[in-house]
């Protein structure tokens, strides 16, 4: 009975995996354009955080800036991909059995996820823009 069982799950089994993997690459995806973009503009405004540190703003102030645009990023990534998931979740509910389209905590839980993700993938670049020396910066225009 046992095997049967085993047998008959094994097509759930595969999709969840499917899944699981899938999921697992949008976010290393979504953590590595995100770390880009915000590399990329550390490097483009180096001048501009030069400007900011001569004229007083400290180190914390420049880094919870990054870190605070990094937030915003996510945020309308989020409020752009709610819909789209919601959408995508109704057209699949066929292949799972049990499952809410709706489910409003596996959302919360993955827009958190997603956030925590993009706070960690921000500190590198904050901390990148936040050791500018003004005088470098500032030489380099």
């Amino acid at each position: 009975m046992d095997e049967r069982v085993r047998h008959g799950l094994a097509r759930e089994r595969l999709v969840l995996f499917l899944t699981s993997g899938f999921g697992t690459l949008a976010l290393g995806l979504a953590a590595i354009g995100l770390f880009g973009v915000l590399s990329f503009s550390v490097a483009r405004r180096t001048s501009e955080f030069g400007v900011r540190m001569a004229l007083g703003a400290s180190r914390s102030q420049i880094r919870w800036g990054l870190i605070r645009e990094a937030q915003w990023l996510v945020l309308c990534g989020v409020l752009l991909g709610v819909p789209v998931a919601l959408l995508g979740g109704h057209l699949a509910s066929a292949l799972f059995f049990g499952v809410s389209p709706f489910d409003v905590p596996t959302l919360l839980i993955t827009a958190l996820m997603l956030a925590g993700v993009a706070l960690v993938c921000a500190v590198i670049p904050a901390m990148r823009a936040s050791r500018v020396d003004p005088i470098v910066a500032l030489r380099q225009d």
